[in-house]
């Protein structure tokens, strides 16, 4: 089937509205008259294609004809399409980052846990120095986003440590 006139396709109120406004402005610059305002304000209401609507301006200088809306295709089921569908973004693959953040940092994670394990157990609070540390210096770096984590095992591990030393020579009274 073949593709429609753009011309004779139906107008909207809006296209009328906006050849009006042109010929209001025609209107006030002196290149129509009142009545002849009028004649062309009524064919404009009147027009039922976008030819009609065009034949009210066709001869005042500085005015754009109303605009069809482009070339369409004929689609069996009633509707219709722009002959180029609109440009879908690009998903992110699968398991990808939000742009612009880092990755967790498993040092500052494992430093965490392992500090607050290192209140009782003096290989865990060791541990969680080294991972505090670690974890710390990556975050420092802009490798990692949680700081927070990897500074709390660090401090919580040297706590750790210094409770199991204060209790050993006390001889477990805790």
């Amino acid at each position: 089937m073949d593709a429609p006139d753009p011309y004779g396709m139906n107008v909207s109120d809006d296209e009328r509205e906006h050849v009006i406004g042109q010929l209001r402005e025609a209107l006030e610059a002196g290149r129509l008259s009142l009545a002849e305002f009028e004649r062309r304000s009524g064919e404009a209401y009147a027009a039922a294609s976008y030819g009609d609507l065009n034949r009210v301006l066709d001869d005042l200088p500085g005015s754009s004809p109303a605009r069809s809306p482009g070339p369409y295709r004929y689609d069996p089921y009633g509707m219709q399409y722009p002959t180029a569908p609109p440009p879908m973004p690009v998903p992110a693959p699968y398991g990808a980052y939000p742009p612009g953040r880092p990755p967790e940092n498993g040092f500052g994670v494992a430093g965490l846990v392992l500090g607050i394990i290192g209140v009782c157990c003096l290989p865990c609070a060791i541990l969680g120095i080294i991972f505090g540390a670690l974890g710390l210096g990556k975050a420092n770096r802009g490798e990692a986003d949680n700081r927070g984590m990897a500074m709390a095992g660090l401090v919580l591990g040297i706590v750790g440590v210094a409770l199991i030393v204060i209790r050993f020579p006390l001889g477990f009274i805790f």
